[in-house]
């Protein structure tokens, strides 16, 4: 049982770096995964990635660069409107 699905996908990630692989299946599939791996793609961080139907979810196939150093993620997630995104901002 996952209890923070993003926070699970950033360690398998860094995990799979550190063993030296070359690509990692990061599941269950979601909107906001798929949004972070967009960023950490245009960053830099991660190559190509593909969602595969494995019809539980879903999963992205995620190709490593090699580029991570450590990755994780602020909790807890606060909803904060585009206006009061300073005041969170550090």
């Amino acid at each position: 049982m996952q209890f923070d699905p993003l926070s699970d996908a950033f360690v398998r990630m860094y995990n799979a770096e550190q063993a030296g692989h070359y690509e990692v299946s990061l599941a269950p599939a979601s909107k906001l995964l798929d949004n972070m791996l967009k960023i950490m793609q245009v960053s830099g961080y991660v190559g190509e990635y593909e969602r595969v139907a494995n019809g539980r979810g879903d999963a992205f196939r995620v190709e490593l660069v090699g580029a991570i150093n450590r990755c994780g993620v602020i909790k807890p997630r606060h909803s904060v409107k585009r206006a009061e995104f300073d005041k969170w901002e550090s």
